[in-house]
């Protein structure tokens, strides 16, 4: 029986037994007709069952209500109780924050397998490039050993060099050179060869070079010869066989030491020859150009000479050197007076009076050099110092020069007497010079600007038109000559194949003379000597004589007195092939001179000759360079 059913049996038992006794219509019936006070008493007992009933069903039903809530409230009991917001929110968190902590899991466990899988590849592929390299070496020595490009000899590599070279030469005036010019001799306008132009063809610059290098301990040892064709001989005629003599350009040897010193002997380009690197042999500046006298202004020579250089720190070097003297003297003499009273001026000697230098008699016997090119006598070497920074961007150098001049002179009865008079004595007087050089690379690889300039006293030898270095003065000895030599150079390399240049360069002589009155048996003469002078007889240099007419009274004794040279040269190179057979390249150089002497006297008295030269000249070259 469902619990509600119960309850209403309740509530109806409950209302039987509160209902009062009431008599009905049927009662009066009833007491008439049978015993009315036993049916009273029968009748009354039924309510008190009935209502115990009933208490009885509401302790059962208030038991089972009791049981009801019981279980209500346990099933209230095991409900949770509804969260809170900030409960929700701390519920949330924790689930992301566990979703978050599963997924950096998952991130760390994949990132893991992918440095585990690029460890393996990585390793693979350092035994790829392991095993490549191995390929590649044993390539190359294979190569090494079918086309070395050195020979080893015991403990040395030695690596030849050098190049064949056809080259032709174009003068617009005959200047009788090859591929060596002769910058201060060029002829002047007016003489026979400026009527005549030039042309040759020649293979004589070709060139020969060995180096060999050996390494010991602390040393790394190098030596350099190289050659070319440029030398004379008496048979060395043009006519048939052309058999020029084979000359030594530079032959040296070095020695580098771990520590920075540099040691250098032998015949090399002086130290006052602009570097492209450091101040070591090797590393020259050279101009591009053709032309093996290189071009005028550009300061160098190739000589003997004892180097020393030390590296400070990676950008600095100091170096020093002492290298071979030679005195280039230019002296003229002129008697313009004779007691007070001008004269015919005529030309005179000193020869006599001054020795020890080129040619003279002191140097011409005995002597192991050919005859009509004796050195000078000199008295000390030259002495050069260069400072060299490489600061990170370009090549920057100050050169010192200093020099020692020395003759010995003899007393004569007269200037240009044939005999001298006396003991001999010698005089000695210094000069020297200061230079500054650099390479300025404008674009790395594309763009290079050369710079160099050298200026002082006693330098002419140095410059490429082989300028006077001193003169004679009044008291006989040697005296400097100031000189200044500029260079200034463009270098383009637009491609592998292709380098263009242009070179301009200046050199300056200044005047220097003296005026010598000299009495013997009371007669006074006087001379005019040294170099330049207005007095000097012009009139003969821009006029040309037939060879029967005498020559004489027009002579030209500024011919080689120069006050200045300046040269404008571009040109090109390019690369027909370049590989490990060889290289193969064609060159065009043009070169415009121009030369003036110090003015003199013209052909007519009271007049002024002013002597100028331009010379143009076009060269090209063929090379083939040994691989």
């Amino acid at each position: 029986m469902r619990t509600y059913q119960k309850f209403l049996a309740v509530i109806a038992l409950s209302g039987l037994c509160l209902m009062p006794a009431t008599a009905s219509e049927n009662a009066g019936a009833v007491k008439k007709s049978r015993k009315p006070a036993r049916a009273e008493k029968a009748e009354a007992k039924p309510p008190c069952e009935a209502c115990e009933a009933v208490k009885r069903l509401e302790e059962k039903v208030a038991a089972q209500q009791a049981e009801i809530d019981a279980l209500k409230a346990a099933q209230q009991a095991a409900q949770p109780t509804p969260p809170t917001a900030d409960e929700e929110a701390r519920r949330a968190a924790a689930e992301a924050q566990r979703k978050a902590d599963e997924a950096a899991a998952a991130a760390a466990a994949a990132s893991a397998q992918a440095n585990a899988a690029n460890t393996t590849a990585g390793k693979a592929q350092e035994s790829a490039n392991a095993a490549t390299a191995q390929a590649q070496s044993a390539e190359k020595k294979a190569a090494a050993l079918e086309e070395p490009a050195y020979v080893h000899y015991k403990g040395v590599k030695i690596t030849p060099g050098g190049y064949g070279q056809f080259a032709s030469i174009y003068r617009t005036h005959n200047a009788n050179s090859d591929t060596a010019s002769s910058f201060g001799t060029y002829p002047l306008s007016g003489s026979a060869n400026s009527h005549v132009n030039e042309w040759r063809e020649s293979g004589r610059a070709s060139r020969l070079w060995l180096k060999v290098e050996g390494e010991a301990k602390s040393m790394k040892m190098l030596g350099y010869v190289e050659t070319d064709f440029l030398g004379t001989t008496p048979n060395a005629t043009e006519s048939a066989t052309n058999s020029y003599a084979l000359r030594v350009r530079v032959a040296y040897g070095s020695v580098a030491f771990r520590s920075g010193w540099r040691i250098t002997g032998g015949q090399t380009y002086s130290l006052l020859t602009l570097n492209r690197v450091a101040a070591d042999p090797l590393t020259e500046a050279l101009p591009a150009v053709i032309d093996n006298s290189f071009m005028t202004g550009f300061s160098y020579a190739r000589q003997g000479a004892i180097r020393v250089s030390k590296s400070i720190g990676s950008h600095a070097w100091l170096a020093i050197s002492a290298e071979n003297p030679e005195t280039v003297t230019s002296v003229n003499c002129l008697q313009v007076a004779t007691t007070g009273v001008a004269v015919v001026p005529a030309s005179c000697s000193l020869g006599a009076i001054v020795q020890g230098l080129q040619n003279t008699a002191l140097t011409n016997s005995p002597t192991s050099f050919a005859a009509g090119v004796t050195p000078s006598n000199d008295v000390a070497p030259d002495l050069m110092a260069k400072v060299v920074v490489e600061p990170g961007w370009g090549h920057f150098e100050v050169v010192a020069l200093g020099r020692f001049f020395r003759d010995r002179i003899y007393p004569a009865t007269a200037i240009g007497g044939a005999t001298p008079v006396g003991i001999g004595h010698n005089e000695v007087n210094a000069g020297g010079g200061l230079g500054f050089g650099a390479v300025l690379p404008v674009v790395p690889k594309k763009v290079d600007i050369v710079l160099h300039a050298l200026g002082g006293k006693g330098i002419g030898r140095y410059g490429s038109a082989a300028g006077p270095d001193v003169t004679v003065k009044s008291d006989f000895s040697l005296v400097p000559i100031k000189g200044l030599q500029l260079y200034a150079g463009i270098e383009l390399h637009p491609t592998p194949k292709l380098d263009l240049f242009v070179y301009g360069g200046d050199e300056y002589y200044g005047k220097t003379n003296y005026t010598i009155a000299q009495t013997v048996a009371g007669v006074t003469n006087t001379y005019v000597i040294g170099y330049g002078a207005q007095e000097f007889l012009n009139g003969g240099c821009n006029t040309e004589f037939p060879s029967t007419t005498a020559t004489s009274a027009l002579q030209c004794q500024s011919s080689v007195q120069n006050r200045n040279l300046w040269e404008v040269t571009p040109g090109f190179w390019y690369r027909l092939y370049k590989g490990k057979e060889g290289t193969v390249q064609f060159g065009v150089q043009y070169a415009y001179n121009y030369r003036r002497t110090w003015t003199g006297t013209g052909a007519t008295p009271g007049t002024l000759a002013k002597p100028v030269a331009i010379e143009n000249t076009v060269m090209t070259a063929f090379r083939y360079y040994l691989p």
